[in-house]
């Protein structure tokens, strides 16, 4: 059974709609080169100007800023997570992703840190002491 030109057509041109324009898709790709740029470009100067341009914290705080705005920019323009009919759906579905991830990564953070703290000695002193007790030192 074949739909009438007119249902097929309009149902394609929903669906490119729905997939974003040529000017969405050039901004989208032109953030994401201006967001990955500008923190290397940053960094070069920082480096360059012998670490006396900006303070650390501040270089830090760019990097994870332009980090995040060019991740909701792959979102919103090449995902098209809140765009869209099935907009709200895809928003809760990337919530809980997020949720889940964060819960994987700051777990894993947390054991990494408590071993570290936990199982290393503290001090050179007994580091030195630990690593002289060894068999085979």
């Amino acid at each position: 059974m074949t739909l009438p030109a007119s249902t097929s057509s309009s149902t394609a041109r929903e669906r490119a709609a729905e997939h974003g324009t040529l000017t969405a898709y050039a901004i989208g790709f032109l953030l994401s080169i201006a967001l990955s740029v500008l923190p290397f470009l940053l960094v070069e100067i920082h480096v360059r100007s012998n670490h006396f341009t900006f303070s650390h914290p501040l270089l830090l705080g760019i990097i994870v800023l332009c980090g995040v705005a060019q991740l909701i920019a792959q979102l919103v323009f090449f995902f098209h997570v809140w765009g869209g009919e099935g907009g709200r759906w895809n928003s809760i579905a990337f919530a809980f992703m997020a949720l889940f991830v964060g819960i994987i990564v700051i777990g894993s953070l947390w054991i990494m840190y408590n071993l570290s703290v936990r199982v290393m000695p503290q001090t050179e002193p007994q580091m030195n002491a630990y690593m002289n007790s060894q068999d085979g030192m």
